[in-house]
């Protein structure tokens, strides 16, 4: 082991420093002279990076981190250095615990915008990171440890998901119509959105003055705060009337602390609800751990409140209208007087059933839509009716008039009645009818009624006051009289007793513009409506009044308008704060389009991504920022149109700045939807990712080349850690062998190795390290031809700069052919050999035969010659090719004249038919032809005078209906001592015939001995087997 130099690690870093100067001693890692070279290499490594990068060794996982990660441990920097990973991260265990096992076993594993609960010393927080975990391996292989890279993306991530809970909330709260479901909604979402464990809503009631607010609606996995109370001290509810948040984050830090206002909850907000500048509720969002609430957290549970007071107003804003509509109903409904409405035609459209009883008429006329006002008016009173509409759409006013209902049986109902304009501006009015037959009749169900009526005046939202003008000789208005006002009216205007009074006797300043704006109304005939100036206490109401009879009469209707505009100034400015976002975020291409994909935004963050200032950018397509492949398949139309329908779409891929660079965008694509759930626009998100895209690519074609490389050998490539414990192995391998790629690693791979070779293949491996190399040939199934076959095996190891090594990387090369040819020459030298032999005996037999029987050195060398020639006759058949066809009885002649036996012609017989033979099974049966004879010569009947030879063949057929030929060699007047001691010995020639013949040509041999006989008969077929046709 090389011990580091003393200032190691090297560079001026903050944690190279602190590194060097920590007292590793007193950590499991122990001092740094001790630590093995591949922890020192991945300390080198993070020390350097740029990004956050951590280092966890050992069993204990001891962290050692760069400056980058410095950031991400806050408060717990300095002390986690050296600390076990499981110690200083104990929040984020049981997430990373299974991940650490995952990479000991030798994975990888990464996560994209993982969120986490961090702990520190002001509480718990969440946070966001993009996450990568490698293994870090000692020099033999073995994983010692884990390497994470950490970016954080909370910034990013909370950005859009604030933003998609703020169109999200905006959308919901405007499809509800129940202020109730309004604060319920908020509540829910403020609960999910910051993930706490609960959220409630409490409004300022009775207990405001004694200092304590009640929950009324709450939210969590098993809520308790519903019905608790929320106990303030002074302090807390003059900062929230304010408008001002409080924050508790159960550390003592974060603002005022709460008196023991949630037993069960240490860290809390408190936004309050404001209605017309003034408090209406606070909305508490409560953790039972401590916990840092972040500036970004505390605004959005501010724009949730706000948007929550929007919703509120117009909640009940439709249940106010929603009470009118039902009161209007209720009046129509009860049959009082007769109520209709008509179009611009003059068509009756609807009338109650007090008015059909009037007209005498039947339901189905009036539904029939053909019946017209003129159709039921008596022919006398019908002059009045085209005065009235003119007077009905000139002015706008309340019309009445006295006529009578022209009834089918020619009968009159007189009636007194009133026609208005319906706000629909098509003509359409509303007309009331009293039936004067019913007058007296109705007086007293009238004043019965009145008290109702009454209560009906006073249970409307809006306030009603109707009032007299007073003016002057001149004919100017000086002031007006209360004649009579509901209690809405009073409560409105901060008043208590106004009716009968006038207007100066609640004070000398009380409303002066409305006396002159009631003044030239009632001069002009006309109704009038104007939003008021702020009054003394601030608030400011929607006025509407028209005139009524007797003249110098009006009707005054007010409505309190202070909560919706502060509501929508509320509105703008979230909407103003969120555009200073968007122009903040300069990392973040950030920008809207219209329907047809026009830019129509492009704040700065957007220039500074592609080069173009909003001058040049809006107005144009959003194909402009496309490459010129992706504008020609029209890429941004088609995420436009996958955004409209599913609301999404992402926007992965490259781009082309102003100044023609490439960039690559990792982003979205969001539909942007107006209040009818209509698409009006589309909002673009994308972060510039070209480096990281561009060291992906780079990264991905190395290892494409590496692959192809390795895949496209025909040799069967893998690695091992040693010992033969295998880490990877090549396709080639798997389809070779037909292991999975699990049956590879470790020494399961052992398994396709044959059996009687395993224990040689791990012996190699245990003196490979001593000897730098690994060799073996051994045999290895072959799951294509379902048996084994011959392997050369070869490996080399991979050393650090040490010379340690820590991979071996090997090949196994199939060399079962190679082997197959090998055994196939050894087999024919060893032949050759034979043959040699038997030639040089053979002849060395023939010259001292032809020698004994030759009476001159002439005819010795006539004879010899010839003899030889038949020899050479014969070794030139057996190499003969398929030039020629051969019979049997050719071959046994030429291979007995070869042996010089005419000598001998009177002790050989040769007898049989002329057969053809197959020329594949020529040389093999004048081999053996050969070896008899040979022997023959050597050692049986031809070698002693009184032998004798006789070969005699036939055709035969077999059970199976074959042709086979046979062949009977019998030899008589053997020298027995020499035919026994040849006959048990099993030379080259006998194991030619008794097993060559039967393998290579399908034949069937005989043999027997007696003392001085001996017999081989030979059958083969003569036809190839599975093949007639001839050879």
């Amino acid at each position: 082991m090389t011990v580091p130099p003393p200032d190691w690690p090297f560079g001026t870093s903050a944690l190279a420093r602190l590194v060097r100067e920590r007292d590793w001693a007193q950590t499991p890692l122990g001092p740094i002279a001790g630590w093995p070279a591949p922890l020192r290499t991945a300390v080198d490594l993070i020390l350097d990076a740029p990004v956050a990068m951590i280092v966890l060794w050992g069993d204990d996982l001891v962290q050692i981190y760069n400056d980058a990660y410095r950031e991400i441990m806050g408060s717990k920097h300095p002390e986690g250095l050296g600390q076990p990973n499981r110690d200083c991260w104990p929040e984020v265990w049981s997430f990373n615990a299974p991940i650490y096992e995952a990479v000991r076993a030798g994975q990888n594993r990464s996560y994209a915008d993982q969120k986490l609960w961090l702990g520190g010393r002001g509480g718990m927080r969440p946070a966001y990171f993009d996450l990568s975990y490698s293994p870090l391996r000692e020099r033999d292989g073995r994983v010692a440890g884990v390497l994470v890279t950490v970016v954080e993306t909370t910034a990013r991530v909370l950005a859009e998901g604030r933003q998609t809970f703020r169109l999200a909330l905006e959308r919901s709260l405007r499809a509800l119509r129940d202020s109730e479901a309004v604060l319920q909604t908020v509540v829910e979402a403020l609960a999910r959105e910051l993930g706490a464990d609960e959220a409630g809503f409490a409004p300022l009631g009775a207990g405001r003055g004694e200092g304590g607010l009640v929950i009324s609606h709450s939210f969590g996995p098993a809520p308790i705060l519903g019905g608790q109370t929320i106990a303030l001290r002074a302090g807390h509810l003059e900062r929230l009337e304010g408008g001002r948040p409080i924050v508790i984050d159960g550390s003592g830090g974060g603002g005022p602390e709460l008196s023991g206002p949630l037993p069960d909850f240490a860290a809390c907000l408190l936004i309050p609800q404001m209605e017309n500048g003034v408090l209406a509720g606070v909305f508490a969002v409560a953790s039972r751990a401590p916990r840092i609430w972040t500036s970004d957290e505390v605004m959005l549970a501010e724009e949730a409140a706000d948007r929550g007071s929007v919703g509120l107003a117009r909640a009940r804003a439709e249940e106010a209208l929603s009470r009118s509509e039902a009161i209007f109903r209720q009046i129509a409904e009860a049959n009082l007087i007769g109520v209709g409405f008509g179009d611009g035609r003059g068509v009756i459209t609807y009338v109650n059933e007090e008015m059909l009883r009037m007209m005498g008429r039947e339901r189905a006329e009036i539904e029939s839509g053909r019946l017209t006002i003129s159709d039921v008016i008596a022919p006398e009173d019908r002059a009045g009716l085209a005065a009235t509409d003119a007077v009905l759409r000139a002015s706008g006013q309340v019309v009445g008039y006295e006529r009578s209902f022209l009834r089918p049986d020619g009968g009159r109902t007189p009636f007194v009645g009133a026609a208005a304009l319906v706000a629909s501006g098509a003509g359409d009015h509303v007309s009331i009818a009293l039936d004067l037959t019913r007058v007296r009749t109705a007086e007293s169900a009238l004043r019965e009624r009145e008290a109702a009526t009454r209560a009906l005046f006073e249970a409307i939202d809006e306030g009603y006051a109707l009032c007299a003008l007073e003016t002057d000789e001149t004919g100017l208005a000086t002031d007006y009289r209360f004649l009579d006002v509901n209690p809405r009216f009073e409560a409105m205007l901060g008043l208590r007793q106004v009716r009968g009074r006038r207007a100066q006797e609640l004070g000398p300043d009380f409303l002066p513009f409305w006396r002159t704006t009631f003044g030239r109304m009632a001069a002009s005939g006309e109704s009038v409506r104007f939003q008021s100036e702020p009054d003394a206490r601030g608030r400011i109401f929607d006025v509407f009044t028209m005139p009524m009879e007797p003249r110098g009469r009006f009707a005054l209707v007010i409505s309190d308008i202070t909560d919706r505009l502060r509501a929508e100034t509320a509105l703008r400015d979230s909407e103003a704060r969120f555009r200073l976002i968007v122009e903040s975020a300069r990392d973040y291409a950030i920008y809207t389009t219209d329907r047809e994909g026009r830019i129509d935004s492009w704040p700065a963050g957007a220039q500074a991504v592609f080069g173009w200032s909003p001058q040049e950018a809006i107005g144009r397509l959003d194909a402009l920022l496309d490459t010129p492949e992706d504008r020609l398949a029209g890429q941004s139309a088609r995420e436009r149109a996958l955004a409209r329908e599913a609301g999404l779409a992402a926007d992965e891929r490259w781009h082309v700045c102003k100044d023609g660079r490439p960039v690559f965008i990792s982003g979205s694509v969001r539909a942007l939807q107006a209040g009818d759930g209509s698409v009006r626009g589309y909002l673009r998100i994308g972060q510039d990712v070209t480096r990281r895209q561009e060291t992906e690519q780079a990264l991905l074609a190395a290892e494409r080349r590496q692959r192809a490389l390795v895949e496209g050998i025909p040799q069967l490539v893998w690695r091992s850690a040693g010992r033969g414990v295998w880490t990877w192995a090549s396709p080639q391998w798997r389809a070779y062998t037909g292991q999975s790629e699990e049956e590879s690693l470790g020494l399961v791979w052992l398994e396709a190795v044959h059996p009687d070779d395993r224990e040689k293949v791990l012996a190699a491996w245990s003196d490979a390290d001593g000897r730098g190399a690994y060799t073996c040939d051994h045999r290895l199934y072959h799951a294509a031809e379902n048996r084994c076959r011959w392997v050369q095996t070869r490996s080399a190891p991979l050393r650090d700069e040490a010379g340690r090594i820590v991979e071996w990387l090997g090949t196994s090369t199939d060399v079962d052919e190679l082997r197959t040819l090998q055994s196939e020459q050894e087999v024919l030298v060893a032949e050759l050999q034979h043959r040699t032999r038997n030639l040089i005996a053979v002849v060395r037999s023939v010259a001292a035969q032809t020698l004994d029987r030759s009476s001159s050195l002439e005819a010795f060398r006539d004879r010899f010659n010839k003899r030889l020639g038949a020899l050479a006759r014969v070794q030139g058949l057996l190499s003969r090719t398929e030039r020629q066809s051969i019979t049997i009885g050719s071959v046994l002649q030429m291979e007995l004249d070869a042996l010089g036996t005419d000598a001998a012609a009177t002790r050989v017989v040769v007898e049989g038919p002329e057969v053809r033979l197959r020329k594949s099974a020529v040389q093999t049966l004048a081999l053996a032809i050969h070896e008899l004879a040979t022997n023959a010569l050597k050692y049986g009947a031809l070698a002693v005078p009184e032998g004798r030879l006789e070969v005699r063949w036939r055709i035969e057929l077999a059970e199976d209906g074959e042709e086979r030929l046979r062949l009977d060699w019998h030899e008589e007047g053997l020298d027995v001592a020499e035919a026994a001691r040849n006959g048990t010995r099993r030379g080259y020639g006998r194991i030619l015939i008794e097993e060559a013949l039967p393998y290579s040509l399908g034949a069937t041999t005989e043999y027997h001995l007696d003392s001085d006989k001996v017999h081989f008969s030979i059958s083969l077929p003569l036809a190839r087997r599975g093949n007639t046709a001839p050879g």
